[in-house]
């Protein structure tokens, strides 16, 4: 779970917690791009939030596309679907989007469904 919104991390944290989801949390891309090199073996798949200070959800994307390209990715934004992510794109087998605010069965099923695909 990678977005900058402590209350919002948390809360999503629960979320996922509560359906079942092993988690762990970054607070930007920079955080998340370390915790990757070092977990990558045990990361199935991942939340975005586009805007970040830092290392912004663009930035992330790409570079994790680089090391992981078939690591699913839902991207959870505030904003409207981005045209232009770089690395991968939105519709792609294993990329997902949801806008904020969204519920928890809209989460869940949302990460499942890119799991799915990638299986």
């Amino acid at each position: 779970m990678i977005d900058d919104d402590d209350a919002v991390r948390r809360g999503l944290l629960r979320l996922l917690q509560n359906a079942g989801f092993e988690t762990l949390e970054a607070r930007d891309g920079s955080e998340a791009i370390h915790i990757f090199a070092e977990r990558s073996d045990s990361i199935t798949a991942m939340t975005l939030d586009l805007e970040m200070p830092t290392t912004n959800g663009r930035d992330t994307l790409a570079m994790l596309s680089a090391y992981a390209p078939d690591l699913p990715i839902v991207i959870a934004t505030a904003y409207p679907k981005p045209d232009d992510l770089i690395g991968r794109q939105l519709g792609e087998r294993g990329v997902g989007y949801l806008q904020k605010p969204f519920t928890a069965i809209e989460l869940t099923a949302e990460l499942r469904r890119v799991i799915d695909e990638i299986k």
